[in-house]
């Protein structure tokens, strides 16, 4: 979505970007992307400078990116990651797991140099989306080879692997003496970061959840559904339609 390709190689004045555009983003071609997509004033009406001055903020603060990529196309990539895939996933995690569902979470990090190079992806810290895919599916045609002999790849295939297998006989991901937890209630997030070097981790990313939710009772708007919302009497969401 956010680069140029053969899938998304469009005339938008924003986003996608070219490559040579990625690797030199500095701070206002970010501050720019923010307040023309994100903080607009259909979102956030009059309040939209304000937001944007809060989503800037939040995102620069943060610490634990790769410092020999570009930081501010990490946080762009994060920004929207947030806004498209981790926060709607991780709050439906929350508020199933509330309602009695057994829910599991994973993080999936690895990323072979062959495939980030392959798909022009080495500018980014972190595997893409999708990337998991070829441990059960294969590498699509055309697709860059993998040597799946590697002691790398073999480890991270095998414990991908398994955990999908236990999970659909047992109810249980797990793998060899990892055994993933459970999420047991609506305030953390414990999950499984999967590299090469696998974790077992207590509570995902909520400075990110907090945030969001915050920006949403400030300001009416849920980014991460794209809507406007109310706030009811017990100081919640309620979405309005």
């Amino acid at each position: 979505m956010m680069l140029k390709s053969p899938y998304f190689d469009s005339t938008a004045k924003y986003l996608p970007i070219s490559i040579k555009e990625a690797k030199n983003l500095s701070r206002d071609d970010f501050v720019r992307i923010v307040n023309a997509l994100v903080a607009t004033e259909k979102a956030y009406d009059q309040n939209a400078n304000k937001a944007a001055e809060k989503i800037i903020e939040f995102y620069e603060t943060q610490k634990y990116y790769n410092s020999d990529k570009n930081f501010y196309l990490q946080i762009l990539a994060q920004l929207f990651s947030d806004l498209t895939f981790n926060i709607p996933v991780m709050r439906e995690a929350l508020y199933k797991a509330a309602a009695g569902h057994e829910i599991y979470f994973f993080v999936y990090d690895f990323s072979p140099e062959i495939i980030k190079t392959f798909n022009k992806m080495d500018i980014f810290d972190g595997a893409g989306h999708g990337f998991d895919f070829a441990n059960i599916f294969g590498v699509p045609k055309g697709g860059p080879p993998l040597d799946w002999s590697d002691p790398e790849i073999a480890k991270v295939q095998k414990l991908y692997v398994d955990l999908f297998v236990n999970f659909a006989k047992t109810g249980i991901p797990k793998s060899d003496k990892i055994s993933v937890a459970k999420i047991t209630n609506d305030s953390k997030l414990p999950y499984i970061y999967i590299n090469v070097e696998t974790e077992l981790k207590e509570n995902l990313w909520p400075e990110r959840l907090q945030f969001w939710d915050k920006m949403s009772k400030e300001f009416g708007f849920d980014w991460p559904e794209a809507r406007k919302v109310v706030i009811s009497n017990n100081d919640g969401l309620k979405h309005k339609f």
